[in-house]
């Protein structure tokens, strides 16, 4: 838990330092992506199902070097399930989430119209609701504020340049939570892993 912190710090600190020492060179842009794919969801000592999700991000991209940049922004997620109670009884599942990722972006030749990039980093995720439906029994229940958790995350993809001010991104996404104790509802611990998704990105500066 320490060392997270630690990288939140220095991921912050460089992200200030970018903020305030932009030149002609050097700029910063807004940038709005959207997601699809797959998630594992686990409840502590009562399941573990596959979910799909969908998301999308609305953040800034702020250059530190000739070919890095720092990645920070607001993220939705949802993710959907489906699974069998221990009565047999099906129940549908949906987390919301709020994350704030903060990451490292490496790319290639930023001169050339298409270009590879890389990025890594870390996020801060919120399960603001959790709704869980049961069928049969024409029972839902819905939880919100059910707390907070870190985790890592890392996308490859490629660049392509529209114009001066604009760009187009497409990427595989992957991450996963750290903390073995997670989101506590009145009756589940969640935990996010095998998180995969390809995501659209489009940047833009005025």
């Amino acid at each position: 838990m320490k060392k997270v912190r630690y990288i939140y710090l220095l991921l912050i600190i460089l992200f200030i330092n970018a903020v305030y020492s932009q030149d002609k060179e050097r700029k910063s842009q807004w940038k709005l992506t959207t997601e699809i794919g797959s998630v594992s969801l686990e409840a502590k000592n009562k399941f573990k199902v596959n979910a799909s999700l969908h998301g999308g991000l609305i953040g800034g991209e702020f250059f530190v070097g000739r070919n890095t940049s720092l990645i920070t922004g607001i993220e939705i997620i949802r993710a959907r399930a489906n699974f069998n109670d221990v009565f047999g009884n099906q129940q549908f599942l949906t987390n919301e989430y709020i994350t704030i990722p903060l990451s490292f972006k490496f790319s290639g030749n930023r001169e050339k119209n298409i270009f590879l990039f890389y990025s890594a980093g870390i996020y801060g995720a919120y399960l603001y609701k959790n709704r869980t439906e049961d069928v049969l029994n024409s029972l839902v229940i819905t939880e919100k504020r059910l707390g907070f958790n870190f985790g890592i995350h890392y996308e490859i993809g490629t660049q392509f340049k529209i114009n001066e001010k604009s760009n187009f991104t497409l990427a595989f996404k992957s991450k996963t939570d750290l903390l073995n104790y997670y989101y506590k509802a009145s009756s589940q611990v969640f935990k996010m892993t095998e998180y995969y998704t390809l995501q659209l990105g489009f940047g833009f500066s005025f």
